[in-house]
């Protein structure tokens, strides 16, 4: 994912920096059980202590790519289901979702939240103060693609098996 993060209308003397970019991605399903599981986590911050943070203003722009992978270890070793076992016996095996049963499961996009903790200080400021921004947005899932091909658009079905 590519950020591009900069103030608007910033105040004059005004000094901001990024001290922290949080980011989780998550299932959104219409049902409990699989609504919230956390995919993937991802933070970005200064690696050397001589800066501050990243520094960002109107005409100062933030580039950041923070490689959300989608499916981390925790996602894959929670997100499995039991079968092989009987009824007042523990299960022997488990296995992994495939794509179609997260479908099944009432998955119907992905959730990525970014929350940017930013240190400010006025131009009469003494000290930075601490302040956080949270943006979220919703990516649909779908096993229907589209192409675009000579101008007609084509829509194409993906079997997942």
């Amino acid at each position: 994912m590519y950020l591009q993060v900069y103030t608007e209308c910033l105040s004059a003397g005004t000094e901001v920096y990024i001290d922290n970019v949080h980011i989780n991605a998550s299932v959104k399903s219409k049902y409990a059980a699989m609504d919230g599981i956390v995919q993937d986590m991802m933070d970005n911050h200064v690696h050397r202590s001589q800066l501050i943070g990243f520094p960002i203003a109107d005409d100062i722009v933030y580039y950041g790519v923070d490689a959300i992978e989608g499916c981390n270890s925790e996602f894959i070793e929670l997100t499995t289901y039991g079968y092989n076992g009987h009824y007042g016996k523990s299960v022997s095996e488990t296995k992994r979702y495939i794509e179609q049963q997260y479908l099944d499961l009432g998955v119907y996009a992905n959730k990525i939240q970014v929350v940017y903790d930013l240190l400010v200080k006025g131009q009469n400021d003494k000290y930075f103060s601490n302040v956080s921004v949270k943006s979220d947005f919703l990516v649909p899932v779908t096993v229907k693609l589209k192409t675009n091909t000579n101008e007609v658009e084509e829509e194409n079905y993906q079997k997942i098996k």
